[in-house]
């Protein structure tokens, strides 16, 4: 079973649940998953209340995962952790993570193609954001040889080795075999930490000494916007992309 997973946090990203009205590449992409999942971390009952009742969200066939607002709320970490364990607990053998403020950037033949191969195929970990050419992999083994997608065989050493400033991993869109996340990539340490920002850091250590599999797509599916929260300095640029991609949906011209 493959289940995509979303997660948003506090209340201060209301922009983004009225932008995903337009992102219907992404609406395509979810109908081919057989499980949605949309968790809601330290969101008060107003915020939970507006996302449930967004068009996006309904036709997404979103499973809503709560857990619990200050002053009960637990960590980043740790939820992730429960939330791994609830999709292994109803059968989910393959992630699609997608943060809330990730947007489709690919076309519905590439995701045609790209979930037809994921059913029929073993692997441990595909990256769904930068594309080959760009990470300059466009000569690693193909995986997939797709009409409209190609999928490079890819480990993070090679990738940081040509792109020293990369992180060996981080939270980029990606699908991946669930055990390979609950039994390699994520532990016990990880989930001790009280915050994401320590979390990830943590996690990038771990990864600089451990080769993983990283494939690459040829083409950039999802991508990662940052127009809300603490690293909007790239907003306006990233604004007008979006526009370009999505225009044909109703996205507001910027």
């Amino acid at each position: 079973m493959i289940a995509s997973f979303t997660q948003t946090y506090g209340d201060a990203r209301k922009e983004l649940y009225d932008l995903k009205e337009f992102d219907q590449p992404d609406i395509h992409f979810r109908k081919l998953c057989d499980r949605n999942f949309y968790s809601f971390h330290n969101c008060t009952a107003d915020t939970v209340k507006y996302v449930l009742q967004k068009d996006w969200f309904k036709q997404s066939k979103f499973t809503p995962v709560f857990y619990p607002s200050l002053p009960q709320a637990i960590s980043y970490p740790e939820s992730w952790k429960r939330s791994l364990e609830m999709m292994k607990s109803k059968g989910v053998s393959k992630v699609v993570f997608l943060q809330d403020d990730v947007f489709a950037f690919g076309t519905s033949e590439q995701y045609d193609e790209l979930m037809n191969w994921v059913r029929t195929h073993e692997f441990k970990m595909i990256m769904m954001e930068s594309p080959a050419s760009q990470l300059g992999v466009e000569d690693q083994p193909l995986l997939l040889d797709g009409n409209s997608i190609k999928i490079y065989s890819c480990t993070n050493e090679l990738l940081v080795s040509r792109n020293p400033q990369m992180w060996s991993l981080d939270d980029a869109p990606y699908i991946a075999d669930i055990d390979y996340l609950l039994e390699t990539i994520y532990d016990s340490q990880y989930y001790r930490y009280p915050n994401i920002w320590q979390a990830e850091h943590y996690l990038k250590s771990k990864m600089d000494k451990t080769c993983i599999e990283r494939n690459v797509c040829s083409d950039k599916l999802f991508d990662r916007t940052n127009i809300v929260g603490q690293n909007t300095w790239n907003r306006g640029p990233t604004m007008k992309i979006m526009y370009e991609k999505l225009k044909d949906y109703g996205f507001p011209k910027q």
